[in-house]
């Protein structure tokens, strides 16, 4: 053993986040934990890293009880945390971010920087783990999982004998994922204790020695990861049984009227001579590598990109889009793939993010009564874990900040969704609550749906019909009656 926590509790305001919880961490070992968002996992790695002080219990590092946050400020600990949050700074080179917080070590005696002993023990660290990059690239052209990475690299500088992974897959594509995981093998057969993270359950079939399962802040079980099935798992961390089917529709929508075309449309290195169609009620699913083209799309349809070559249509109308707050005024919202860069300003209240895309006013003035009207209904409506609509979103865990950004997409009434992965990064309960709103809002309101989603299973069981994209073109459309495997489908993406 080399990390215990006995007894640990927490509660922010209001809310329990952690209750008695106990684990314990092995040398070379990854000890995984899983649950909802809000179940109390990020808190419980903050409390043992130092970022969070718990209320109750002890921590016990080797045989020594310690405080990890006091060893945190004076930068005196073997444990260290990759946040789910990228905290790489790209105005500076990669050896700085790697040794940001350690700069001294390379000052010569007039205080100036020794680079090239930096970025010579910046690429000693990253052969050591085998991340095969190379210091002296630009940090700009790196991908997330590289600068992912990045971020490991920096807490490896410190030479943990503990740490913690938070979610540090959520934002990264299967290729990249496959990257950080082969890093996750390296540490663990170096010796290193490590705390894992995911909403994945793939990755924590492959990567877990143990796994502890929270619910509510509360523990519910600890046990060999071999031990336990997914269904398990996903019963265990719900308290029920998960139901919810996927299923497609099985409605032809070709004689439905089309609601938005794109004609031809090219953006240099990114589209060539795409065209599509979405009709009236249906869930158009767009899959791809990163960067195969989906993206484009949709950055293309709020007025993000402008198209070199071609048409959009809207409403039978010729459309120029001028922006995401020009989108919604023609019924267009738009879920982006990065909650908290670019859905929600954390810092602003639950409230004021539902409310940023359509502010209701009596005449020239904010109707404050109707805007918490329409905040609660969504509360509500989509089953938000939060104690009050003033709330900060950053107190929110990952899961619900994505049903604020669900809801602020929702409250001018679009007629049109663009969803850029709408799932990522959040539990499995969640996740479902979130396809069953999808799918209602398509077959019993008549919204039109383009979905954007890296995860196959999610692409095939919520399309109607689904566009493959590879290099910035339409490979190939799987229509209303065609059920294809994973591999037909990745065929046409690689």
């Amino acid at each position: 053993m080399v990390l215990r926590a006995e007894n640990v509790s927490k509660t922010f305001g209001q809310t329990r986040a952690l209750n008695s919880v106990s684990i314990e961490l092995e040398e070379g070992k990854v000890h995984a934990l899983v649950g909802e968002n809000g179940a109390g996992k990020s808190t419980l790695f903050k409390i043992l890293s130092g970022y969070v002080v718990k209320d109750e219990g002890s921590i016990v590092y080797g045989d020594k009880e310690i405080d990890p946050a006091k060893l945190l400020m004076e930068r005196n600990t073997d444990i260290g945390l990759v946040h789910q949050e990228l905290n790489v700074n790209t105005s500076i080179g990669i050896a700085e971010n790697i040794f940001f917080n350690q700069m001294r070590r390379f000052a010569n005696s007039f205080g100036l920087i020794k680079k090239k002993e930096l970025q010579h023990q910046a690429q000693l660290l990253l052969d050591d783990i085998e991340a095969d990059i190379d210091v002296k690239k630009d940090i700009k052209s790196l991908d997330l999982g590289q600068l992912k990475v990045i971020q490991v690299a920096q807490a490896l500088a410190l030479n943990p004998k503990v740490l913690f992974l938070d979610e540090s897959t959520a934002y990264l594509s299967v290729t990249e994922i496959k990257s950080l995981l082969k890093v996750v093998d390296t540490l663990k057969a170096r010796g290193i204790a490590l705390g894992y993270v995911s909403h994945h359950l793939d990755e924590i079939e492959m990567v877990a020695d143990t796994l502890t399962i929270l619910k509510d802040g509360n523990l519910v079980t600890t046990c060999k990861a071999a031990d336990i099935s997914r269904k398990e798992i996903e019963s265990l961390m719900v308290g029920r049984e998960q139901t919810y089917e996927f299923t497609q529709a099985g409605i032809d929508y070709s004689n439905k009227k089309p609601i938005l075309e794109l004609n031809s449309v090219t953006i240099p290195r990114l589209l060539q001579n795409v065209s599509l169609t979405l009709r009236e009620g249906e869930i158009l699913g767009i899959g791809g590598l990163k960067g195969a083209g989906g993206e484009a799309i949709l950055n293309t349809i709020i007025g993000e990109l402008k198209p070199s070559e071609g048409e959009l249509v809207l409403y039978g109308n010729d459309y120029t889009p001028k922006g995401v707050f020009s989108a919604n005024e023609v019924g267009i919202g738009y879920l982006p793939g990065n909650r908290q860069s670019e859905g929600l300003i954390t810092d602003f209240s639950i409230i004021d993010n539902m409310l940023m895309s359509e502010i209701p006013r009596n005449s020239i003035f904010v109707d404050t009564k109707k805007g918490r009207s329409i905040a609660e209904h969504f509360k509500e409506y989509l089953s938000l874990r939060a104690g009050s609509l003033k709330d900060p979103c950053n107190s929110l865990s990952g899961g619900n900040m994505q049903k604020v950004v669900f809801a602020k997409c929702l409250v001018p009434n679009p007629k049109i969704l663009l969803l850029n992965n709408p799932t990522r990064g959040i539990d499995v309960a969640t996740r479902f609550d979130i396809y069953k709103k999808i799918h209602d809002l398509s077959k019993k309101e008549g919204l039109s749906v383009i979905l954007l989603s890296e995860d196959l299973v999610e692409l095939m069981g919520m399309s109607d019909r689904m566009l493959i994209f590879k290099n910035g073109k339409i490979t190939k459309e799987f229509g209303y009656d065609e059920q294809p495997s994973e591999k037909e489908i990745i065929a046409y993406m690689t």
